[in-house]
């Protein structure tokens, strides 16, 4: 049940995980603009799901 509503809650970054080839994630405009501050780059260097919960973030604040 948890899951569900996980999926829930992120369902408007989650329509977009059905079009990007495998291996790919697709991310707002924004967080790719948070890739050029370097500390923002290091943490998702070290961390590559960091990026993921950032897109989710940043589709969240700009989808409502």
């Amino acid at each position: 049940m948890d899951e569900l509503k996980k999926k829930i809650k992120e369902s408007h970054y989650r329509k977009f995980l059905g079009i990007a080839p495998e291996g790919f994630i697709i991310i707002p405009e924004v967080t790719f603009e948070k890739l050029k501050d370097f500390d923002f780059w290091k943490e998702w260097k070290n961390n590559p799901e960091y990026l993921r919960e950032e897109a989710i973030k940043d589709t969240k604040e700009n989808f409502f």
